[in-house]
């Protein structure tokens, strides 16, 4: 007998959740990354096991910045910031501008800190170093690929554009600022059909403001600055913050290819 297994939920309680009822007659068995996809897919008839995010199982709970800094070559005692604008050139274009702007303001307040980019290949690292260059030509920064976990474990905080580097703030207990910029037409459409009310996933799994997300008009140098800086400036609400985390990768954190496969396992044997 072919069985039909789906590993990774798709979004569709994000957007479009009638979607979700069309899945059942198509799936055997999904494995969900978070524990309440399952009550969302099962009530709309999806036989849904939760499985852990894989992820969760590629950090440490605790946080300790020290080696990947060493393995970084990155001052051990500086204050140090992930400039982390995406990995798609679109995402690019409309970010890493707003992003090294908003890291010359937290320099100017900050004069001992340095920058991170991580960059997803060469050819988005040239992009982000001669924009840096032009725009920012006084701004310590260093741009490095294929390194978001190090990045992250490594910085104080981190400017990131929203997407699955969310999660893995969240994993390295990171303090975020998340922003996002899309073509006018496009976020005009999806305004009118995402039905959560963060983009941000540490957000959405917290159904609080976890952390500072900034959309569209609302994502300007000024602004995600002030949230950077409140990071840097609040011991008290970073410790708070680093709780939270460890809580939400403890329960995320469940060697998720073992119990995927266990899964697939016992559905195969009947």
């Amino acid at each position: 007998m072919l069985l039909n297994l789906h590993y990774v939920a798709p979004q569709t309680w994000a957007w479009r959740p009638g979607r979700a009822a069309k899945l059942a007659k198509n799936i055997d068995l999904l494995l969900a990354l978070f524990p309440f996809e399952v009550e969302f897919f099962t009530r709309h008839g999806v036989p849904t096991a939760f499985v852990g995010h894989p992820v969760a199982d590629r950090f440490p709970l605790e946080r300790d910045p020290s080696e990947p800094r060493r393995e970084l070559a990155l001052p051990p005692d500086s204050r140090v910031i992930a400039i982390m604008p995406g990995s798609r050139r679109q995402e690019l274009i409309r970010h890493v501008d707003l992003f090294l702007d908003t890291a010359a303001l937290v320099h100017a307040r900050f004069g001992d800190a340095v920058f991170i980019a991580n960059a997803l290949n060469d050819e988005a690292a040239s992009y982000i170093s001669d924009r840096a260059v032009t725009r920012v030509p006084a701004l310590p920064i260093k741009v490095v690929t294929g390194t978001a976990h190090a990045v992250l474990r490594a910085s104080d905080a981190a400017l990131v554009a929203s997407g699955t580097v969310t999660m893995e703030g969240l994993f390295a207990k990171t303090p975020l600022v998340v922003a996002y910029k899309l073509a006018p037409l496009s976020y005009h459409i999806m305004k009118r059909m995402v039905q959560v009310p963060y983009i941000a996933m540490p957000n959405i799994l917290a159904g609080t403001r976890m952390v500072p997300e900034f959309v569209q008009a609302a994502a300007r140098p000024e602004r995600l600055a002030q949230a950077l800086v409140d990071w840097l400036t609040s011991t008290e609400r970073v410790e708070n913050y680093a709780r939270e985390c460890i809580a939400q990768h403890r329960s995320l954190k469940r060697d998720a290819a073992s119990e995927a496969a266990a899964h697939v396992l016992a559905l195969a044997q009947g």
